[in-house]
């Protein structure tokens, strides 16, 4: 994430603790709810490898465990999360019309994600201000830091598909507070994009890692099984 290796760290150990502590209320409440209580602790390892890449910044092209780091971060960042939130939400709906446009989102994040996932050797990892900067490396010359396939379908649609993947099905969700949830990661993406794209990815990322300590109140809203049997 931004500003440093320890803040990375940091913000890894808090993650892992509130993911722990989700599954457990997950499996306690409602089961259904494992693949949105996991997502905590997905981004506490994302957390940790980028601060990986921190420790190892000045060898980005050269060091083994700084490439597998970075690969470890950019996997989730854009392989991993348009496919794995909308299959979360798909297991809790309930709602027949809504899943079904949930599964769209999924197909969606299916092609974002296998696109993405050729191209994720390619790029290093540069530090650009206080943040890290995934692209191709400098001596390439891009004149825009999109990554991976956007270089080959221009910017526009890819972002757009990946948006709608990885926060569509936050909105059609009929699950009390997940739409809350979706529009914090949303309106978080547009405000870091306006800021500054050069360190999007690393910057919403962070946002998206602390805003999932917001599921704690999703699973905490779940009636407990022993409540409901003894009704």
């Amino acid at each position: 994430m931004c500003f440093s290796a320890p803040v990375s760290f940091v913000a890894s150990g808090a993650l892992m603790l509130a993911g722990c502590y989700t599954v457990r209320e997950s499996l306690r409440r409602d089961p259904r709810f494992l693949l949105i209580a996991l997502i905590p602790i997905f981004f506490s390892i994302q957390q940790f490898s980028e601060g990986i890449v921190w420790l190892f910044i000045t060898e980005p092209y050269t060091h083994e465990i700084c490439q597998l780091s970075k690969n470890s971060f950019l996997f989730f960042a854009f392989s991993f999360w348009p496919v794995w939130m909308p299959l979360a939400i798909a297991q809790v709906e309930k709602n027949t019309a809504r899943r079904n446009w949930i599964y769209i989102c999924l197909g969606m994040g299916i092609v974002v994600s296998l696109l993405s996932f050729i191209n994720i050797k390619m790029l290093a990892a540069t530090p650009y201000e206080f943040s890290l900067y995934y692209a191709l490396r400098p001596q390439d010359n891009l004149p825009h830091p999109d990554i991976t396939f956007y270089h080959y379908a221009g910017s526009f649609i890819p972002k757009l598909l990946y948006m709608t993947a990885a926060t569509g099905p936050f909105f059609l969700s009929s699950v009390k507070k997940i739409p809350l949830f979706g529009a914090y990661f949303l309106v978080s993406a547009l405000i870091i994009g306006w800021i500054d794209l050069h360190y999007f990815y690393s910057l919403w990322c962070f946002a998206g890692a602390i805003g999932s300590l917001l599921i704690y109140l999703i699973i905490k809203d779940q009636p407990k099984k022993m409540n409901s049997q003894k009704k």
